[in-house]
């Protein structure tokens, strides 16, 4: 078989190939003994080769795979119990009928529905919900500091709680006639950046944590966190 061959996530390679395997940083899962003709060959199962991988400069591509969809903030949200206004009423109404809320007729106050998950009234006629959470979707720039290290310029965008994503237009509705939430609600609708930093470790790159810029990103603004 001289120099082996492989299959999938199962290579045949002599013994003193796994040793050069393993004195390359080659991640062997498994090492199996096989007999074969008058040759002792050992199969090495889920073979992984990171060694050239584990050098590899991060760039935009890899810091966007390790980034994705990864969670930076729950979000809560509130508006009152309950309110005269037209506007209003109609989305109490819309909420009412999906079953997330409770409502005295007329609109004297309204109670979490049968439906609300995360929905809680408070001491201050507020119903407080769980909304979403912010999470990293796009990598504007990344810089290497070091070898081993690097930063990236990261957008935060809202990401809501997909069974209330139907329901987001009378639900900002409340929070916006409440007067409750405007600073939040803004950084919903535009999100922020904040900067995301990594490591470079043996098996390869990390995200080690994500943190408010030290000073203007180079990106966008900061100005809404």
């Amino acid at each position: 078989m001289g120099e082996g061959s492989s299959s999938g996530n199962v290579m045949l390679v002599s013994d003193c190939q796994v040793r050069v395997l393993l004195s390359k940083s080659v991640r062997v899962r498994r090492v199996l003994v096989v007999k074969g003709g008058d040759c002792l060959l050992l199969v090495a199962v889920g073979v992984v080769w990171q060694s050239a991988c584990n050098r590899r400069e991060i760039d935009r591509d890899m810091a966007t795979a390790l980034l994705r969809g990864q969670p930076v903030e729950i979000v809560q949200a509130r508006f009152r119990s309950s309110s005269q206004d037209e506007n209003a009423s109609r989305s109490y109404l819309e909420l009412v009928n999906a079953g997330l809320l409770t409502c005295n007729f007329p609109l004297t106050k309204c109670e979490p529905g049968p439906l609300s998950v995360g929905f809680a009234q408070t001491r201050d006629a507020a119903i407080q919900y769980l909304a979403g959470q912010f999470v990293a979707v796009e990598v504007i720039d990344v810089a290497t500091s070091g070898t081993d290290s690097a930063v990236a310029d990261v957008r935060i965008a809202f990401q809501p709680v997909p069974t209330l994503a139907p329901y987001q237009r009378p639900l900002d509705v409340l929070e916006t006639e409440s007067a409750l939430g405007h600073e939040t609600m803004n950084r919903r609708r535009v999100g922020f950046i904040r900067q995301a930093v990594f490591h470079r470790y043996e098996d390869g790159w990390r995200l080690e944590t994500i943190v408010s810029c030290s000073k203007r990103c180079g990106g966008g603004d900061q100005s809404h966190e």
